[in-house]
């Protein structure tokens, strides 16, 4: 047999076309799906505490005026309307049944029960006696601050 004979019946080899990105393999969906999901619940999480947070940035935002209210005024008696703000907060916070009837010692042993920070003994007359008093200088109050 004649060489140059057999080589040209061969046929040239053709080749396949590349494969793309897609479709991918239910692998890929799969991860796709995962990393959308993710995302989603991400931006939902997020989402959610902040809004949780708003209360507290508007608490501490109220009691930030409060600070520059007494410093400009240190006749002003704030003192009432911080323990109120504190008694607001805590109804955010803890059930209502529970904080609603605290009053008086009660309510200073709740608040240092609970803060982390601050112990509210120091300021029990800051807040329980002080806002019924004509003369509020008293340095008890630079605490609550």
């Amino acid at each position: 047999m004649d060489k140059t004979a057999s080589i040209d019946q061969l046929r040239d080899i053709h080749l396949s076309k590349a494969f793309g990105p897609w479709p991918a393999a239910w692998g890929g969906y799969v991860i796709v799906a995962t990393i959308c999901l993710g995302v989603i619940w991400g931006g939902y999480y997020i989402h959610k505490r902040y809004r949780e947070a708003r209360y507290k940035r508007c608490a501490l935002k109220t009691l930030a005026r409060y600070r520059q209210q007494h410093r400009q005024c240190p006749d002003i008696n704030v003192s009432g309307d911080i323990n109120a703000l504190l008694k607001q907060v805590a109804l955010l916070y803890f059930p209502r049944h529970e904080i609603a009837r605290l009053q008086g010692p009660q309510w200073i042993a709740f608040l240092t029960k609970t803060s982390v920070k601050m112990d509210f003994d120091k300021v029990k007359y800051a807040l329980l006696d002080m806002p019924y008093q004509k003369n509020t200088h008293h340095t008890d109050l630079e605490l609550l601050f």
